[in-house]
């Protein structure tokens, strides 16, 4: 046992400054500063929900959909070792937390009598804690088959070896164990575990296992996809036209008298109107105009935490594409509704766009109703959710 674990620090040691080379190197958003179209700010249209990348996450850490790897397997039976080993594995997240996983591997050990393998393939569960760093803690279990074979390589008489050695079996196995991943990229982390596997043969082997290699982590980064379009601008109805009136005969003039003329007296000056003060809100929409996300989302998250905490808003999406972002603004049209706030993901700078605040949750709904909406699904989320 001390021997596995000196080889899993020396493990550790040897990833951990590959990982830190790969986490300063990630992956950094274009700088593309959007410019607004202030040539109609009153008859703003809906927003046209572009491609966003990745989807909207309010629910959960961001994760992939999938997740392919491979790397070396050191296996041990208390005190003796299957130094040569592989294994392969398949995970398909159902959630940031959960995801079914498929595994294939072998482990081998040779000496000058005979060549033994042990073959494992099954299927399980695995469970992750993404908190949003750079390190994936992991557990999970898996139930499979472990195939067993012993090919002798000195010669040995027939009635022996049947008598002494089974040359194969196929039988049921358990794994269960845990590790870490340790994120270089959006796409690629390193992986490191350890495992404990019990087969169920005629006499039960109880198996220790150390592996590390690396992932690919494919697939967009889903969480809850919405595509919302915003509810369009509410209209002030017309004024009614007030019915003709009945025409009646012209009256004659009165009499002309002659009046002196009236003394003019100079009409007191009013007083100019004081300049209305702008809010942080409003502040926050002329520097998300500018392309100032970075202020923008200051200014906003101030005027929600003063005065809109109890409100309610709709959720458009998330955007870590600076281009995207650009392009929602610029389609806005100087919407007044429109605003954003930063969402740290995994190193990336992402900005989530809201539409609107409204005082209850049916009236957010209610609006949403009322527009032109491109998706199955809405979302109308607490200003109090926002701002934690």
């Amino acid at each position: 046992m001390q021997k596995e674990l000196r080889l899993l620090c020396v493990l550790v040691s040897l990833l951990a400054p590959v990982a830190s080379l790969g986490s300063a190197s990630g992956h950094a958003d274009e700088n593309a500063p959007g410019q607004a179209d202030d040539s109609d700010t009153e008859n703003a249209r809906p927003l046209r929900v572009l491609a966003i990348e990745p989807p909207l996450q309010f629910d959960g850490d961001a994760y992939p959909s999938y997740e392919l790897g491979m790397g070396y397997s050191f296996l041990s039976k208390g005190s003796d070792p299957f130094p040569f080993g592989w294994n392969a594995h398949y995970t398909k997240n159902v959630s940031p937390t959960m995801g079914f996983i498929g595994e294939l591997g072998a482990n081998y050990q040779s000496d000058e009598v005979v060549d033994l393998s042990i073959v494992t393939f099954g299927g399980g569960l695995r469970l992750n804690r993404r908190s949003g760093g750079s390190i994936t803690p992991y557990v999970d279990a898996i139930v499979g088959l472990a195939s067993t074979s012993l090919v002798p390589r000195a010669r040995v008489e027939s009635t022996v070896f049947e008598s002494t050695v089974r040359r194969s079996s196929t039988d049921l196995t358990f794994l269960g164990g845990g590790g870490v991943d340790i994120l270089l990229n959006e796409r690629w982390a390193l992986r490191t575990g350890v495992a404990y596997q019990r087969i169920f043969a005629d006499q039960a082997l109880n198996l220790f296992r150390i592996q590390a290699g690396i992932v690919y982590r494919g697939g967009q980064t889903i969480a809850s996809r919405v595509t919302v379009a915003p509810p369009p601008l509410p209209r002030e109805p017309l004024p009614k036209e007030p019915p003709p009136r009945a025409l009646q005969p012209p009256r004659p003039p009165p009499p002309a008298t002659p009046r002196p003329p009236p003394a003019r007296t100079p009409a007191p000056s009013r007083p100019a109107p004081a300049p209305r003060p702008s809010s942080s809100f409003d502040r926050g929409g002329e520097l998300m105009r500018s392309g100032d996300y970075a202020d923008a989302a200051i200014a906003f998250i101030e005027h929600l935490r003063a005065e809109a905490r109890d409100q309610f808003t709709v959720a458009i999406g998330l955007f870590c594409d600076r281009r995207n972002l650009d392009a929602q603004v610029v389609d806005s049209r100087n919407a007044p509704q429109l605003f954003l706030l930063h969402v740290p993901r995994q190193g990336l700078t992402c900005y989530g766009l809201y539409w609107g605040l409204y005082d209850s949750r049916q009236e957010a709904e209610a609006a949403i109703r009322l527009g032109a909406t491109r998706s199955m699904e809405q979302v109308v989320l607490p200003v109090s959710r926002l701002i934690r």
